[in-house]
C-alpha cells in the first residue's frame, strides 16, 4: 500500500531541509507513489494538514516549526536595502539563493501577481508600501 500522501508531504520535505518549492515536491511525490503529483494537489495536501505544513508563499511549503520568513519578507527587505528597486531577475535569484529546491517560473508568477506590497515593471521590482525600520 502507497504511503499517505500528508506523511509523505512531510517526508520529502524533511529530506530537502525542510523548506522546498511545491514543483520539486510535486516531482517527488509522483516518482515515489507513480502517480503524477501537479503543484495545485501538493498545495491542497499541504493545506489539509494543518499546523504542519506552512505556505511561505512563491511556492514554497515548509515544515512547522519553523525558523523561515515568508517569502514575501525576505522579498521587500530585500528591495528596500537595494533603494527600492532591483531588477526581476536580480530578485529571483537572491529568493532562489535563499529558498532552496524552488521554481523560477513560480517566483516570477509570483511576484507578478503579490498585490499591493511589490510593483514589477520593465525597469525592476518596487516596494509600495509605506518604509520600514
Amino acid at each position: 500500500m502507497p504511503p499517505a500522501r500528508g506523511p509523505l508531504l512531510r517526508e520529502l520535505l524533511a529530506d530537502l531541509g525542510g523548506t522546498a518549492g511545491c514543483k520539486v515536491l510535486a516531482e517527488g511525490m509522483s516518482a515515489r507513489l507513480g502517480v503524477d503529483h501537479s503543484t495545485r494537489r501538493v498545495r491542497h495536501i499541504a493545506k489539509s494538514a494543518p499546523g504542519r505544513v506552512l505556505d511561505l508563499g512563491a511556492g514554497y511549503l515548509t515544515l512547522l516549526p519553523t525558523v523561515r520568513r515568508p517569502v514575501v519578507a525576505f522579498a521587500v527587505d530585500l528591495v528596500l536595502e537595494r533603494g527600492n528597486l532591483l531588477p526581476v531577475d536580480a530578485l529571483v535569484d537572491a529568493i532562489l539563493a535563499e529558498y532552496p529546491h524552488g521554481d523560477r517560473r513560480a517566483v516570477r508568477a509570483w511576484l507578478a501577481q503579490e498585490p499591493g506590497r511589490l510593483q514589477v515593471d520593465r525597469a525592476g521590482v518596487r516596494y509600495l508600501g509605506p518604509r520600514r525600520a
